[in-house]
């Protein structure tokens, strides 16, 4: 396996509470939108996507050093799914956007 090259992605970061509810809600929305949690590895800074639509996770291991990160102390965020009949799937990256206050 290569080394990471050091580069730390970025993407804003809400807590696990946070990310969940919000999850929840644009779910709600419509039937046809599905979440994949995600984060930044604490380890090498890799943006690591999970598999599992839908579902939330307290620590997740990197595919790029295969690190374990807690999750629920580094912060998460998810991608939005929007499934269409005739497109397929779209993404809308990094759904939690930062604080405009920060």
């Amino acid at each position: 396996m290569d080394k990471p090259s050091g580069r730390r992605a970025t993407m804003a970061l809400g807590s696990l509470d946070e990310a969940l509810k919000a999850a929840v809600k644009v779910q709600a929305a419509d039937p046809n939108r599905f979440v994949l949690q995600q984060y930044i590895c604490s380890h090498c800074g890799s943006k690591q996507t999970m598999r599992s639509k839908n579902e939330f996770f307290t620590e997740g291991i990197c595919s790029e050093c295969e690190e374990t990160t807690d999750i629920e102390k580094a912060g998460c965020n998810f991608a939005l799914l929007i499934v269409d009949g005739k497109a397929g799937l779209a993404m809308d990256d990094e759904f939690l956007k930062p604080d405009a206050k920060s």
